[in-house]
């Protein structure tokens, strides 16, 4: 089941994902899924849901892609936010991933 979940959570990085909307995908109260995800994935729902994010954000980074097209493309509304959301997780912003990246800085 969480197997099912995490498939469809990464298939919907670009909307605005809420743990009602993939318990309710899956079939199980909003309780019980959260539990067991915990349980099952080591953290909360909304951790999991960053990190996918996060991780899909830096391979667009590295593969050549814009950063306001790597924020629409994530379900940011602002590129800005998308960037504090970004720094806060990696510690630093896109443009300094991506030099650090590269090698570059």
């Amino acid at each position: 089941i969480i197997r099912q979940a995490a498939a469809y959570i990464d298939s919907h990085l670009d909307t605005g994902l809420s743990l009602e909307q993939v318990a309710k995908q899956i079939n199980l109260s909003q309780g019980y899924f959260s539990n067991l995800f915990k349980k099952v994935q080591g953290i909360s729902f909304q951790q999991y849901v960053m990190h996918e994010k996060m991780e899909k954000a830096k391979a667009m980074l590295i593969s050549g892609r814009q950063v306001q097209e790597i924020a629409q493309d994530l379900g940011y509304e602002h590129r800005r936010y998308f960037s504090e959301v970004f720094k806060k997780y990696t510690g630093m912003t896109p443009s300094e991933f991506k030099l650090h990246y590269l090698g570059k800085e």
